[in-house]
Parts: C-alpha cells; sequence; structure tokens
C-alpha cells in the first residue's frame, strides 16, 4: 500500500500534466496521438486513476482542430474510443493515398 502511494506522489502530477497538455491536432499521425493517450493512461492507471471510453473520446474530441471538425462530424456518433481510432486511422489513410495520386 505504501509503495503503490509513493509511485502515485511521483508520478501522478507529471502524468496529470501530460493529459492536460495532450492535443490531438498536434501530433502529426493518428497512430502516434493514439501511442501518447495510451502511455498516459497508463501512467493514470497505475496510480489508482480509472480512464473510462467517455474520458478518451472527450480529449479526442476536444483537442481536434477546429478546421478539421466538419470532417470529423461523423466522428462524433462514436460511444467508444476503439471505434473512433479505427474511423480516424481509416480517414488518415484515405488522405494520404489522396495525396500520394497528386
Amino acid at each position: 500500500m505504501k509503495l503503490n502511494t509513493r509511485i502515485s506522489i511521483v508520478l501522478l502530477p507529471p502524468v496529470i500534466n501530460q493529459w492536460k497538455w495532450l492535443s490531438y491536432q498536434d501530433i502529426e499521425s493518428v497512430d502516434d496521438y493514439n501511442t501518447a493517450l495510451m502511455k498516459i493512461t497508463y501512467g493514470l492507471e497505475l496510480c489508482g486513476e480509472v480512464v473510462t471510453d467517455d474520458d478518451l473520446l472527450y480529449k479526442t474530441y476536444s483537442t481536434f482542430n477546429p478546421k478539421d471538425l466538419v470532417s470529423t462530424h461523423k466522428a462524433k456518433k462514436f460511444t467508444t474510443y476503439n471505434d473512433l481510432l479505427s474511423y480516424l486511422l481509416a480517414n488518415e489513410q484515405r488522405k494520404q493515398k489522396i495525396q500520394d495520386i497528386k
């Protein structure tokens, strides 16, 4: 019990700070964003925090670039983070194929 408390005291503040500043629009790829988000989520869970799908969805939606909101409007209907992630990955691949054609 004391070890878990010590870990939380040291680990929790920087992880919360990382959560606060992580932004979808600041990361180049969906995979990189997901990797960063999952590392932060793991750190929060190590400290005893519970991160739900709603938390992951809200975090992602709230950090979209406003110009991308039109294209991600469909994404707002998702109820699980994995479904949203699949949509974003497919959308990113579609955009890449269009750029490759040009």
